[in-house]
């Protein structure tokens, strides 16, 4: 199965069920695959050939999707790009990836031309959605809006489209650069569609009944996962332009939504809502998160405001964004049996991969011995874009190495310890931030931390944890000394853990610098508090 051939089948199947609603339009399914049409009329006249990369810029909208739709239906690769980026960074991308048309919101084409005018003048230039083409010169309208036929994919020739085998790439992603310069991930429809059809086993969903609400970027691959899901099975999507915890909160409820994806940062954001345990949730059946570890005890929170099944997710761009899953009977809120530990865990491999955990010479760990986690099956990607050293460092005899320490028990549960360039060695000795984060966050005034490693002369890297304070822990600030308060705050360090993985400084900041997935740029926050000397600031 291709990408299109999901719209296809459930435009055929569920003709007249609610596809999908942004807030501003909703589409049936005929609908929708309509609107695909117009949009493949609208390529095919200027001519984009086969494999060209066409680039998107936009928040979640019925067109965007409609674009992941048209572009795969006609061979063209999309290139979806982060629309938090700065300017040079999407001129970056748009050299980088040799794209020959680019389509943007109508809130960023002003800036792509301030920002990026040079390149844009190579490129054929659409409006994301409608547009007053005469207020935008330069820039045309592709969505179709104003025009309207009857669907008849017998006679339609928009529906025409070019053979394509499995493994042709039909997205091209760029990893979020928290350790570096961004790499263009090929991700084929085999990539693609064998991770929908995983997620479906664990997550199954009822045409024309189940209501999914997504709060995360389209141009993620989290965010392109769901939207897949919800339109293979029939269901009806509700997009947030982006995320907002108060309209999310009121989406869930009002649209009577069963099943959401939101990363850690957007459930404990939703939870702050001061009327929370008096909302009914009780249509929601799945909560799946992902992309960053939550702390233990917003889980068992989460799970008593939202009464629902959990189901967490872990991937990477380079496996169409999901490897393992830990399942709604996995979360076992408040036991004291042997089973609790696995609420720790990333879960078991899913039905579209085979994972493992190596040794520095490929070889499987022990149980409980750190190694780390590889990954191969259908869901890892081609490789990366013009860049064949990356990719032949990164997939070794068909397994992805992640660059993620983890361990696996006697059960299959795999536990990520750490990101391999995350580690720090004090004295010679392995130290795991994930695991310093996890004992620090215990205590109550601490609402997150960072912990980072900074060159010292003597034990050649030295724990250093930046702390978000609570409401009560900035109340502890303000009435004594911070000296005071980072003495109590080791002191609970030196409780949970060896001496030398405690933290040795700690610094206060009012937030963390986050990818759009919700994952800590740990590069990001090293350049702000650590000099050219190495010396902390």
């Amino acid at each position: 199965m291709l990408i299109h051939d999901i719209l296809r089948r459930s435009a055929k199947l569920y003709p007249t069920t609610i596809a999908i609603d942004d807030g501003r339009e909703q589409l049936t399914y005929q609908q929708l695959a309509e609107r695909v049409d117009h949009c493949c009329e609208g390529f095919r006249s200027r001519e984009l050939l086969s494999g060209s990369r066409v680039v998107v810029l936009g928040h979640n909208s019925v067109d965007y999707a409609v674009m992941f739709f048209a572009c795969a239906r006609l061979g063209l690769v999309l290139v979806p790009v982060n629309a938090y980026l700065q300017g040079a960074e999407i001129e970056w991308i748009l050299k980088d990836c040799g794209a020959v048309a680019v389509m943007a919101g109508t809130d960023y084409i002003a800036r792509l031309q301030q920002d990026c005018s040079e390149v844009l003048k190579g490129l054929q230039c659409f409006v994301l959605g409608a547009a007053d083409e005469d207020h935008m010169q330069g820039w045309s309208s592709l969505s179709g809006h104003s025009r309207v036929r009857d669907y008849d994919p017998s006679t339609n020739e928009s529906h025409q489209e070019y053979t394509q085998p499995v493994r042709s790439v039909v997205v091209q992603l760029y990893t979020s650069g928290t350790t570096g310069t961004p790499k263009g991930v090929l991700l084929s429809h085999l990539n693609i569609v064998s991770v929908v059809q995983a997620w479906l086993h664990e997550m199954p969903l009822k045409p024309a009944s189940s209501r999914l609400m997504q709060a995360t970027p389209l141009f993620h691959v989290g965010g392109m996962l769901i939207c897949m899901c919800a339109l293979a099975s029939g269901s009806t999507l509700y997009l947030l332009p982006r995320f907002d915890a108060g309209l999310a909160l009121d989406t869930l409820i009002t649209k009577r939504i069963t099943h959401t994806l939101l990363v850690p940062a957007m459930i404990q954001q939703i939870m702050m809502a001061p009327d929370i345990d008096s909302r009914d949730f009780s249509a929601l059946e799945f909560m799946v998160y992902g992309a960053s570890s939550m702390p233990e005890t917003v889980i068992n929170r989460a799970m008593e405001v939202f009464g629902c099944g959990f189901l967490q997710g872990y991937g990477l761009t380079e496996t169409a964004g999901l490897a393992l899953s830990l399942r709604p009977e996995d979360h076992c809120h408040g036991a004291a049996s042997a089973l609790h530990k696995r609420i720790r865990s990333a879960g078991r491999e899913m039905l579209c991969c085979e994972v493992s955990v190596v040794n520095d010479q490929g070889k499987p760990v022990s149980p409980d011995e750190v190694g780390e986690i590889v990954i191969r099956g259908d869901n890892v990607c081609e490789g990366y874009w013009n860049n064949v050293e990356a990719t032949q460092e990164t997939i070794v005899s068909g397994w992805l190495k992640t660059g993620d320490l983890g361990r696996v028990d006697e059960d299959g549960y795999i536990y990520v310890v750490d990101r391999l360039k995350d580690m720090i060695i004090v004295s010679g000795s392995n130290v795991y931030p994930a695991e310093v984060e996890d004992a620090m966050r215990r205590h109550p005034w601490i609402a997150d931390v960072a912990v980072i490693g900074v060159p010292n002369a003597m034990l050649g890297e030295e724990v250093v944890a930046v702390i978000i304070l609570t409401v009560e822990g900035q109340r502890e600030l303000e009435a004594g000394s911070q000296r005071t308060l980072s003495q109590q705050l080791k002191l609970h360090g030196q409780q949970h853990l060896a001496a030398y993985k405690c933290p040795v400084r700690i610094k206060y900041v009012p937030a963390l610098p986050r990818t759009p997935a919700g994952k800590v740029q740990k590069t990001i926050l090293r350049d702000q508090l650590v000099n050219r000397q190495g010396a902390l600031q």
